[in-house]
């Protein structure tokens, strides 16, 4: 943090405390005066609920008293009435004064009224208790006002139960009420003990007659006074006092007086909100005070420091605080500051020569060391001060070509590389140069470790210092060795391929960058020149009698594209066929060619092979279609004759001709069944078997396919169970689609066990695809004899064919009529265990909105 901010944080503590007092003081003064309107109200309600009872005890009194005089309680007209009509004008705020017989009717009163008052609850409480009673808030049937009426029991001296009965008018209590001098704000409300509004001062929330919310009833029923807090629709808060009206200790009445605590806890609050603004203004002033300081006499002078020591570290080592350099303590850090910039100054300019001239030095030996490690030339260092002149140094070089580890060689004189004594000449020719301590070449022979000797070419240079004395020799190595067998591997090579050329069978041709024949293998001679020497002529040459724009263009691309190009081409002077392939060489290029002849007379009688095939295929469909239309003819007439025989249309037979006609009809619609899967495989086989696609439900497709051959399984005591989807619609040829399934079916029923269940099941499966599949229980396949089983005429085993009548069309034809609708047909068997075929159709051929066709 900086000196500016404690300076800050050190005003704000120090008047923090009185900020927390004028807090607290605000939050006093308004739970105080909250108090204060609270009792206000309690008071007010309880001034009221005694001014009430006053009131009803007047009541309470005057019937008292009438019912005490003869003429009231003996009802003597007219003077009865007179007294009760003169009473009740004389009482302020009276409604009515009158005498109920006991089946409610007035008997003597201030007014004359026919209307029963037998079932009003002021009667009845009145006939209860025998004495004088208070009731709830009513529109009076004699006044049709609403009113509040007090009854009195009392008996003639006869002995008569009446009723002396008067009723206050409850608009001269709301006017009471609005005359009373309450503060600004202050509402009152006056219930009976079920919580109907009597009466209200001006703006109160419930009108008179109304019943108070039920949230408020429990109020109502309190027996003593108490005081609450009240939230209205309006989200206002209210004081409220409240006080029962006791007559005889029971609650007749119930005040409310509400009074508004927003206004008062305003004044409150604006009075803190002036103290805390006064507040804020002295912080504020002093906090400017403080920052105008800080900043005039701390910050401006730090900041001068921080910038200089910044600089420094960007390396602006020449910039200075700038600040005077007086007694107190930021002038004495500048003048500190100032003496220490000028010091590294001075310092880092000479360490920056220094380090320049090392960083020279040091990229010129990383140099050279490079270059030492990645030479391919053995190097050795040897310290031409020490005793017998010992190796410092080699590089890896020179472990390859001797065998011997850096580390095995350092520290030794180069003697012990020596191998014979036939090079002595030359080695005294070294010693004597590195006496002279000059430069020489020498070839000398070398032992490596493992014993063999190299010969070596030595080269040797003194290596100087400062001072121009000799302090190392410095040799490299070339091993002859290597290079005479690097020429020896490059002579092999050469002759090795020239065998191959020769050997191949292809004629090679080598041209030059003038197109200059350059060479020519055997077979090239024989085959495109046999009677010409062809080195050193024109390319075009070997072309006179050909085409030579394809050449041309290959030989241009080759070229200028260097990039190998092929193509054929016939070869007039060999009536031939040639693939020639050109591969560019440096400097010019190579051309191959191989005589392709004989590839292209066996394509050719490929081709014929094939038109006579499918002109075969042609005939062989002609002739399958030819004879399934000749043989329909009479089949039908046989199966015909043959119904006509087994049933007896012609007159009675015996039963074994009627068996043989069924024998009949049954041979022969098995035969014309054969005829129809021959003709539509060979319609598949053909492509000539066209789909007529429209919407088709696969629920109707299961069905139709499963009432159709409900016949053949019931032969053999079988039952088809299906399982439908529910709607699933696919773009297909419904007839082909049902002639697949049927053909599963009667596979199922034909494979499946007596009294077993065939299940037809249409789904969809994980990929989308719409799915019907067919289970059986029956004698199943291997998987080696489902690809035999879908194979056209193809019969799993001998045993079946004899077991089981059929052709081994079916499961061929429903396989073709799946795919034609770009489906697949799949199948899972084990023997002895069933077999299961599904058909899939695509995705795609699914329909989401069918349309029926």
């Amino acid at each position: 943090m900086t000196l500016r901010r404690r300076l800050l944080a050190l005003v704000i503590a120090a008047t923090l405390p009185a900020a927390c007092v004028i807090a607290w003081r605000g939050w006093t003064d308004t739970v105080d005066r909250a108090a204060d309107i609270q009792q206000t109200a309690l008071v007010q309600s309880q001034l009221l609920a005694s001014e009430l009872t006053q009131i009803i005890d007047g009541k309470r009194q005057l019937l008292l008293s009438l019912s005490k005089i003869r003429s009231v309680r003996e009802n003597e007209n007219p003077r009865c009435s007179t007294l009760l009509r003169e009473i009740h004008e004389a009482v302020e705020g009276n409604a009515f004064l009158a005498v109920l017989d006991a089946r409610g009717m007035v008997v003597c009163g201030s007014l004359v009224s026919r209307e029963n008052s037998a079932d009003r609850p002021f009667f009845l409480r009145a006939l209860d208790t025998g004495g004088f009673t208070v009731g709830d808030y009513e529109i009076g049937r004699h006044t049709a006002n609403p009113s509040l009426n007090f009854s009195l029991a009392m008996q003639s001296a006869a002995g008569r139960t009446q009723v002396l009965t008067t009723a206050m008018n409850l608009g001269w209590l709301d006017q009471r009420l609005a005359e009373r001098a309450l503060p600004r704000g202050v509402q009152v409300v006056v219930t009976d003990r079920n919580g109907v509004v009597l009466a209200r001062t001006p703006g109160a929330p419930d009108g008179g007659g109304q019943q108070v919310a039920t949230s408020r009833l429990g109020d109502v029923a309190q027996p003593a006074a108490g005081g609450l807090e009240r939230t209205d629709a309006d989200h206002e808060t209210w004081a409220v006092g409240f006080a029962p009206v006791l007559i005889g200790g029971e609650k007749v009445l119930h005040v409310e007086v509400s009074s508004p605590i927003g206004p008062a806890m305003a004044e409150i609050r604006h009075a803190v909100l002036r103290q805390q603004g006064m507040y804020g203004a002295a912080m504020l002033l002093a906090l400017l005070l403080v920052w105008w300081w800080a900043e005039r006499r701390v910050r401006h002078p730090m900041a001068q420091l921080l910038s200089t020591v910044r600089a420094w570290g960007d390396g602006n080592l020449a910039a200075r605080t700038g600040l005077p350099y007086s007694r107190n303590e930021f002038g004495r850090l500048a003048a500190t500051f100032d003496t220490i910039g000028a010091d590294l100054e001075t310092r880092t300019k000479q360490l920056a020569i220094a380090k320049e001239r090392a960083e020279i030095i040091a990229e010129r030996l990383r140099i050279v060391d490079r270059a030492v490690q990645a030479s391919s030339s053995p190097i050795i260092l040897v310290d031409a001060r020490g005793d017998d002149q010992p190796i410092v140094f080699v590089n890896p070089a020179f472990e390859r070509a001797t065998q011997y580890s850096a580390d095995e060689a350092i520290g030794r004189n180069c003697r012990f590389l020596r191998h014979d004594s036939s090079d002595e000449g030359e080695r005294d020719k070294l010693r004597a140069a590195l006496r002279a301590d000059a430069r020489i070449t020498v070839q000398l022979h070398n032992r490596r470790k493992d014993g063999s000797s190299f010969q070596c070419e030595l080269h040797v240079a003194p290596v100087y210092n400062q001072i121009g004395a000799v302090t190392h020799f410095v040799g490299w190595l070339l091993d002859l060795s290597e290079r005479d067998a690097a020429q020896r591997r490059e002579h092999e090579a050469n002759a090795l391929l020239m065998q191959v050329m020769e050997a191949t069978t292809d004629a090679v041709v080598a041209v030059g960058p003038d197109r200059r024949i350059t060479y020519l293998n055997d077979n090239a001679r024989l085959r495109l020149a046999p009677d010409k020497a062809m080195i050193g002529e024109d390319l075009w040459a070997l072309f006179v009698d050909t085409d030579r724009s394809m050449f041309r263009d290959a030989y241009e691309r080759v070229r200028t594209e260097r990039v190998p190009v092929s193509f054929e081409t016939f070869y007039p002077p060999r009536r031939s066929w040639f693939h020639v392939h050109a591969h560019p060489t440096h400097g010019g290029m190579t051309i191959f060619f191989r005589d392709i002849g004989p590839r292209k007379q066996a394509e050719a009688a490929l081709v014929a092979a094939k038109k006579q095939a499918e002109a075969a295929s042609q005939a062989k469909s002609n002739f399958l279609a030819t004879m399934s239309h000749e043989l329909r003819t009479p089949l039908n007439a046989v199966i015909g004759f043959a119904e006509i025989i087994a049933a007896g249309m012609r007159g009675p037979i015996s039963p074994l001709y009627a068996e043989y006609g069924q024998d009949i009809g049954h041979s022969a619609r098995h035969l014309l069944q054969v005829i129809n899967d021959v003709l539509d495989i060979s319609k598949i086989e053909a492509g000539r078997l066209e789909l007529d696609e429209t919407h088709v439900s696969l629920d109707d497709v299961v069905l139709g396919c499963a009432q159709l051959i409900r016949g053949n399984a019931a032969e053999r005591e079988m039952r088809v169970a299906c399982e439908l989807s529910g709607g699933l619609m696919v773009r297909a040829d419904p007839l082909r689609l049902r002639q697949a399934l049927l053909n599963l079916l009667s596979n199922a029923i034909k494979f499946g066990h007596a009294g077993g269940v065939v299940t037809v099941a249409v789904s969809r499966n994980d990929d989308g695809d719409a799915c019907i599949t067919v289970s059986d229980r029956g004698i199943g396949m291997s998987a080696e004899q489902i690809p035999v089983a879908l194979q056209a005429f193809g019969q799993i085993q001998s045993a079946f064919s004899r077991t089981y009548e059929g052709t081994g069309l079916g499961l061929p034809i429903a396989k073709q009529l799946v795919e034609l609708h770009d489906g697949a047909l799949l199948i899972d068997s084990e023997p002895g265990e069933g077999t299961r075929v599904t058909i899939c159709l695509p995705a795609a051929r699914i329909v989401t909105s069918p349309s029926r066709a």
